[in-house]
């Protein structure tokens, strides 16, 4: 999955929760810096700032209590990059990835629903934004209710992240358990797997198993325009306390398993090599991890 649809996917998963609202930084401390063959080539550290927001335009409920709602979304990413030897050629310093997404939820027959939506974002590094740095995606799924726990769905996401727009098929899973401790499985483009438990009506732990995105950026190496694409595997333990039933502060800590690299031409035939080919990515090493950040309507 190329990093600006798997943004844009993400971005959707809130949808279906309207009003919600985010502020986040991470700092993600040093690792070594290796090639394909595991050598050591550098190391870096990077902090990571978030905002994203959904807002409604309509929203009604039919006689059965589905919901059909049109809505907007809003996202911010900014990353500051701290390296150096390979890594700091091969990085760019800093990265804003932002979009604007216009999406829909409908019921359909039954226990089906749809999600469909459009979105434009610039991807690019700070000091070089371009026309060509606006990416445009889209995303149709449809999603069967199973029980009020398990959904599972299907559809097609649109990006043209390299170059002329491709169509890639798409999976959906999410499963929510709800009580005392609160389970939840999400896969729409990326993995995300949290438990979590309110100590009150003021604390809460959560526990983040696995939780996977990325960043990149359109730039220009060589007098050609390419793509910068990074995958993040992160797992924490975070403490939040609810300042009122909507809004909350959290603080936690954790581990980056993983921060892959890779520069490719903006060619068609790249997006679907970096889907197989390895030889050509660069990663980071595990790091500790630190962040806070507030939430509402979570």
């Amino acid at each position: 999955m190329k990093k600006p649809l798997m943004l844009f996917i993400m971005s959707l998963i809130a949808f279906t929760a309207l009003s919600q609202g985010s502020l986040s930084i991470d700092r993600f401390g040093y690792s070594d810096f290796r090639n394909s063959d595991g050598e050591r080539v550098g190391s870096g550290s990077m902090l990571r700032t978030k905002a994203e927001m959904t807002l409604p335009i309509k929203m009604k409920r039919d006689e059965a209590n589905r919901l059909s709602a049109w809505g907007i979304r809003i996202n911010a990413d900014y990353s500051r990059l701290n390296n150096s030897e390979t890594a700091a050629m091969l990085n760019p310093h800093e990265i804003l990835n932002t979009s604007i997404t216009l999406a829909h939820i409908r019921p359909l027959a039954g226990r089906w629903s749809m999600i469909a939506a459009l979105g434009v974002g610039i991807y690019a590094p700070t000091n070089y934004i371009r026309w060509k740095s606006l990416l445009g995606n889209g995303i149709a799924l449809f999603i069967y209710k199973i029980n009020d726990e398990l959904s599972l769905g299907f559809g097609g996401g649109l990006t043209n992240s390299y170059g002329p727009p491709v169509v890639m098929p798409m999976a959906y899973v999410n499963w929510q358990h709800k009580g005392r401790y609160q389970f939840t499985v999400n896969f729409t483009g990326h993995l995300n797997v949290t438990g979590s438990t309110k100590l009150d009506d003021r604390w809460k732990i959560t526990c983040t198993a696995v939780d996977m995105d990325g960043i990149t950026a359109v730039l220009v190496r060589d007098g050609k325009t390419k793509v910068y694409s990074s995958t993040m595997i992160k797992s924490d333990l975070s403490v939040s306390y609810y300042i009122t039933p909507q809004l909350s502060f959290y603080v936690g800590g954790g581990c980056v398993w993983r921060r892959s690299s890779r520069i490719a031409p903006r060619r068609i035939e790249e997006f679907f090599k970096g889907m197989f080919a390895s030889s050509d990515k660069y990663s980071f090493g595990p790091s500790m991890r630190l962040n806070a950040g507030f939430r509402y309507g979570f």
